[in-house]
């Protein structure tokens, strides 16, 4: 596969596949702003890559800004001006299948009631870059479950590592 770009704002969430492969590149004037279901969906067929510098918004019920069924890796890099952001309203970033590894130097957000910033379901790494700006990983969930501040992990985040 040869990757994909969005440089403009899409209404509708994205399916990873033959119309988006992966990697999936979403510039600083590009958005996924999707009003139901997942912004950025990758099936259960591959491990996914995303490299957000615009922003990902996935605000419908019970919607994920990033969902990958078998594994991957997000990057979500501000750029210039721009401050990265990727959220929705369950989860900001949803891994399961496979590990996942997610790099942050922008905002990433459960933005729903019990929404969790980050779950890598099967474990991974999470980095959230020092740098010049301020980098949130946000959720506003307080369920009885193992936390490591936003990002969760079913192994009481032993199976994640965090830098």
């Amino acid at each position: 596969m040869s990757g994909s770009t969005i440089t403009n704002t899409m209404s509708v969430g994205v399916t990873l596949g033959a119309v988006y492969p992966s990697p999936l590149t979403i510039t600083s004037t590009g958005a996924v702003d999707a009003a139901s279901g997942d912004a950025i969906f990758g099936p259960r067929t591959y491990a996914w890559t995303v490299a957000n510098y615009g922003m990902i918004d996935a605000t419908g019920s019970s919607a994920d800004g990033i969902h990958f069924g078998y594994g991957g890796s997000v990057a979500n890099r501000s750029s210039g001006v721009n401050s990265a952001y990727i959220g929705g309203t369950r989860f900001g970033i949803y891994i399961t299948g496979a590990a996942g590894t997610v790099t942050n130097s922008g905002t990433i957000g459960g933005t729903g009631a019990g929404g969790i910033g980050i779950e890598l379901h099967y474990g991974g790494s999470v980095g959230n870059e020092a740098g010049g700006r301020e980098h949130h990983i946000l959720g506003t969930a307080s369920r009885g479950r193992s936390w490591c501040g936003q990002v969760r992990s079913p192994t009481r985040c032993r199976g994640a590592t965090f830098t």
